[in-house]
């Protein structure tokens, strides 16, 4: 497989980004089709109309970047609260408070009043949970090799005309270009969601000189007279129109860029939960070296592999409220859970690099007889990729801790997976290579590189943990005002500003 479009893979990517803020899928696509025409119109050059169509198909990645800090001290279903705000309305700041009051302790019960008082005077807690989301964009986007003017345009997607919005503040024109145009593309399509043009452009000009561009606004003005403009918006061609915008020359990869992306796309399925950081990433190494052991043929290792480190892609469809939860889930919380697997699928077929993976990924909860989800599929219906993937992902999970439970040690997992396979849901042979491939990988013994002290390092596996600062403290034995000054360290070192970069930027290194 060559020249891969990357603006396909990262396509692909937005629609999950879609499902984290609660957003119809295409959301990130209409944005950008509807921003990037706005960019013509106004007479962007071919740089600037490149870095507006990729910061509008990864505006909503960072979904994942604060979804853990939102639920667990916002109290809140951090999914529902960022759909409903999204269309709160732009030019009456008393509207986003009700939102928010709504939302926030929703899911603290008793403790609400307190998660309210608390949401209120922590001023700073807001502003750091949307830098996570832009600084887990900007990420992705440098690692896809798309440079720091795309960084900097989905470090601030946030921003509002009037200097009101987040992280920053920054004021009028001192926010990128690309982002001023992105903003109308993606506040224009939220209002159309009722099908009302009419509705849309009202919208846009009520915002205009307040949360929005009054320049971008008054031209969007006259470009949404145009009725093609949205009726492209529900085209069932909408995947190829949106693609078709993007600037020549056009991005491509090869095989070994897209697994190196891939590893990426598997950090944004983890970081949106600690219970998960590091899980895709140590599947894909099980079933990579267990298809090995099984003599599978190299194109089909690489298959298992790619389909391992995305086969949770669609997790950011569940709301932390519930990956969270230390408790047993209800029935429509275990629905949700279930559904992550269909998204999985849905997002990966959409890009031809990989729908291969699709089926594979789609498939790593089913069991052989038919009692898996999310098709109930039977041993028939499972080739020996999908197996290693079952076996493989449920011997890292049970070696993971997860809120309602401790993890268990190798041998015990062993043990389990061993049973699961004796009562004819896990295939023997997969399990076998699975446990022969664990106890061949040895434990990593990670050494802090010469940037980060071991005390650092300690700190950076913390952070992973998702201890907060008082429990990495307590943790190591040292004030809150030393475990402060480590992380500032630590944040310094690794080049970012948040503790879900933090999370990112170890995982990439190996140090997690």
């Amino acid at each position: 497989m060559t020249d891969i479009r990357l603006a396909e893979v990262l396509a692909a990517l937005s629609l999950a980004g879609d499902l984290g803020h609660g957003r119809s899928l295409e959301h990130s696509l209409r944005a950008t089709y509807l921003a990037c025409h706005l960019g013509a119109s106004v007479g962007l050059d071919d740089r600037e109309r490149r870095n507006v169509f990729y910061t509008g198909l990864l505006q909503a990645v960072g979904c994942v970047g604060n979804a853990h800090a939102m639920s667990t001290e916002m109290g809140m279903d951090e999914i529902a609260f960022k759909s409903e705000i999204a269309v709160a309305n732009l030019a009456d700041r008393s509207a986003q408070l009700k939102v928010a009051v709504r939302h926030f302790g929703s899911a603290a019960g008793a403790l609400r009043p307190l998660v309210i008082a608390r949401a209120f005077t922590e001023r700073d807690a807001p502003r750091e949970m949307t830098r996570a989301h832009c600084e887990v964009g900007a990420m992705v986007a440098r690692r896809a090799g798309l440079g720091e003017d795309v960084a900097a345009g989905l470090f601030s997607v946030f921003e509002r005309w009037d200097g009101l919005g987040q992280p920053v503040g920054s004021r009028g024109a001192a926010t990128p270009i690309a982002s001023r145009v992105v903003a109308v593309g993606i506040a224009a399509d939220l209002f159309y969601l009722g099908g009302d043009e009419g509705v849309a452009l009202s919208r846009i000009s009520e915002a205009s000189g307040m949360a929005l561009d009054p320049d971008l606004a008054r031209a969007f003005q006259e470009l949404g007279r145009r009725r093609p403009l949205w009726d492209a918006l529900v085209a069932p061609r909408l995947w190829d129109d949106c693609l078709a915008l993007e600037p020549q020359p056009r991005h491509t990869l090869d095989l070994a860029s897209l697994d190196e992306l891939a590893f990426t796309l598997a950090d944004f399925a983890d970081v949106k939960s600690p219970s998960f950081v590091g899980h895709s990433r140590g599947v894909a190494a099980l079933a990579a070296s267990a298809a090995r052991n099984l003599r599978l043929g190299d194109g089909e290792i690489g298959l298992v592999r790619r389909a391992a480190l995305l086969h949770d892609i669609g997790r950011a469809s569940v709301p932390n409220t519930i990956l969270d939860k230390p408790r047993a889930l209800t029935p429509g919380e275990r629905e949700r859970v279930r559904l992550h697997v269909y998204y999985t699928e849905r997002v990966l077929e959409r890009s031809p690099a990989l729908s291969a993976c699709a089926p594979f990924a789609g498939a790593h909860h089913e069991r052989l007889d038919g009692s898996g989800y999310h098709r109930g599929t039977k041993a028939s219906a499972l080739p020996m990729g999908v197996r290693i993937l079952g076996a493989a992902d449920t011997f890292q999970a049970l070696t993971e801790p997860r809120p309602y439970r401790a993890a268990i040690t190798g041998e015990h997992a062993a043990s389990v997976a061993m049973q699961e396979a004796e009562a004819g849901r896990l295939d023997r042979d997969a399990v076998e290579a699975v446990v022969a491939a664990a106890s061949g990988i040895p434990p990593r013994r990670v050494r802090a590189p010469s940037t980060l002290t071991d005390r650092e390092l300690e700190v950076v596996r913390l952070l992973g943990a998702g201890h907060s600062n008082r429990q990495i403290a307590g943790r190591l034995q040292i004030s809150e005002n030393t475990a402060r000054h480590h992380l500032e360290s630590v944040y310094a070192k690794l080049e970012v500003t948040t503790r879900t970069g933090a999370v990112m930027q170890a995982l990439a290194r190996g140090l997690l």
